[in-house]
């Protein structure tokens, strides 16, 4: 049976998600991706490929990743969600000799490449923008979803940017068809409180308020 979208409700419901279709111009197991915010199915849902998503609401997209014209992933997450964040890119690092399997995010806000736009480890090599210009990071244990560092420079909080990486951290989870549903500890700083986006339900509430210094500054951070 075809589920539409909720009638008569101007209300955003549970994340789900729909696999548009397979990406094997990048590697085989990487997927193209929409997060839906309706009540069609239970939290954290997927469905596809071969679905026909005519009936889903386009205003109820969230994010969505795919390719652009130069095969480089792009995640597009809605401005509705994080209205006023500047224009952001990204690189993914997979940890490499862990004890378990993680990844790390690291973000931009240079003009070098449309925003929206991840690169590999290998293609940020490629362009003339150094790692010291990061912006915010996240890293999360792709075992398990959970987050459990995300950092954002002083000058950029307070413009959703934290929200920004959780929604694209969770898009490229989802990319690579990895297990779980993207969550946060209850041991968080409070930038990381603030960056928790739309999926509250999937969050422990705070036990305990972490502090990062600065290495620069030797200032803690918020």
């Amino acid at each position: 049976m075809t589920h539409g979208p909720s009638e008569g409700s101007g209300e955003f419901g549970t994340g789900w998600y729909l696999r548009v279709g397979p990406m094997g111009t990048l590697g085989d197991g990487l997927w193209s991706v929409r997060c839906y915010l309706t009540n069609d199915y239970p939290d954290g849902t997927t469905i596809g490929p071969g679905v026909d998503d005519s009936a889903y609401p386009e205003d109820r997209v969230l994010w969505r990743v795919g390719v652009d014209a130069q095969l480089r992933r792009r995640v597009s997450v809605a401005r509705w969600a994080v209205e006023g964040v500047p224009p952001l890119w990204a690189v993914e690092i997979p940890d490499e000799g862990g004890e378990r399997p993680g990844c790390s995010l690291v973000v931009f806000d240079t003009d070098d490449l449309p925003p929206g736009t991840v690169l590999t480890n290998d293609e940020f090599a490629s362009i003339a923008v150094d790692s010291a210009q990061q912006v915010a990071a996240l890293h999360w244990s792709t075992d398990t979803a959970t987050i459990d560092q995300i950092f954002v420079s002083p000058q950029l909080r307070r413009q959703h940017v934290g929200t920004w990486v959780v929604y694209v951290a969770d898009a490229l989870h989802h990319h690579h068809g990895w297990p779980g549903l993207m969550t946060a500890s209850g041991r968080r700083t409070d930038v990381a409180e603030e960056a928790q986006g739309r999926h509250l339900h999937r969050v422990d509430p705070r036990t305990e308020r972490v502090v990062i210094i600065d290495p620069d500054t030797g200032i803690a951070a918020p």
